[in-house]
């Protein structure tokens, strides 16, 4: 019997990934050491993980404005947090990182039976967008802020905040045109369409809401998304400060976590183990902090701590759900 793909797929990621830790532990990069210290202060611990919990009940708020702008039933405050909840703890507890949009797919069929897949579909699609658009704005923001400060520390850190710089030019300029109708701008929506026909996908597309009707929206979610970046990297940079050597602020996090960010959120290994891993090793270093791959330890069992927590709406819906089912077949 052949095991699944799926299985082979998580398998291959778990053994990269384990090689790529080997690796770090065998080069003195990576150790538990600080992270076992930090647990004698357990209320860093807990008001991180709270700053987490915070961002991930902004995530309902943004659902609740996708739902608006796709002209559906809009769930109550409590119901969205829910849903977002439980996909976060489903992408902890079972492998791939789309897994917890597959759940929140679900639940929102569940609760809104009329929504139409390809628009829950493109709801799903657009929250990842923007939540990585607003990750690369506020490092681009922060980069032109701190450039007098950090251009003059190296080369290497000069070239991140250039790079930086231009990644928030080449945003800006793609969100005037998305947002503002033109011809070309009509054109190559056209050309879109019909190469997506080619990936199977053209129903998702061309369901995404018109952006010429909804800026307000695009822009409501950005603003919720950058709440939520600032509680996350605000939630990292608690936990790690006491165990900096370099002259690291919260400022200077903006300028190079949103990149570790992006790296772990690209499906090569599983929570982002060893890839993680190696990207913070090596952004930290950039700002001469050592062991980097060590504080990368701090954002991943946090991470997991705060989404593992979404087992209890997982467990209240499931009861409720019981509770329905049961009074509908009793009438």
């Amino acid at each position: 019997m052949k095991a699944p793909k799926s299985v082979i797929k998580f398998l291959l990621k778990l053994f990269f990934s384990i090689g790529i830790v080997y690796w770090l532990v065998d080069q003195g990069k990576l150790d538990l050491d600080i992270f076992i210290q930090s647990l004698q202060n357990p209320w860093r611990w807990v008001v991180a993980i709270s700053f987490l919990i915070v961002a991930i009940s902004i995530g309902g708020i943004r659902l609740q404005i996708l739902l608006k702008s796709f002209d559906h039933e809009v769930l109550e405050i409590k119901k969205s947090i829910a849903i977002t909840w439980i996909g976060s703890f489903f992408n902890i507890v079972l492998p791939g990182t789309v897994t917890g949009d597959g759940i929140k797919f679900f639940y929102i069929k569940d609760q809104i039976p009329s929504a139409k897949k390809t628009h829950i579909v493109s709801m799903l699609l657009i929250d990842r967008i923007l939540g990585l658009i607003s990750l690369f704005l506020i490092m681009g923001v922060l980069s032109l802020y701190y450039y007098n400060d950090l251009a003059h520390r190296s080369e290497n850190l000069k070239n991140l905040i250039i790079f930086n710089s231009f990644i928030l030019g080449s945003l800006l300029i793609a969100g005037i045109f998305i947002l503002y109708p033109s011809t070309l701008k009509t054109y190559l929506w056209s050309k879109i369409l019909q190469y997506s026909a080619k990936f199977k996908i053209q129903d998702i597309i061309k369901n995404l809401p018109p952006t010429d009707n909804s800026p307000r929206a695009i822009l409501k979610i950005l603003f919720w998304a950058f709440i939520s970046q600032i509680f996350i990297i605000s939630s990292f940079n608690i936990l790690i400060t006491p165990y900096l050597t370099a002259d690291i602020s919260l400022g200077h996090l903006y300028t190079f976590v949103p990149i570790g960010f992006f790296l772990i959120s690209i499906p090569i290994s599983p929570q982002g183990i060893g890839v993680g891993h190696l990207s913070f090793d090596f952004l930290f270093s950039l700002f001469g902090q050592n062991k980097g791959a060590s504080l990368f330890n701090f954002f991943l069992f946090s991470n997991i701590a705060a989404n593992l927590l979404g087992v209890f709406p997982y467990l209240f819906y499931a009861k409720k759900h019981r509770e329905e089912h049961s009074v509908k077949e009793n009438i």
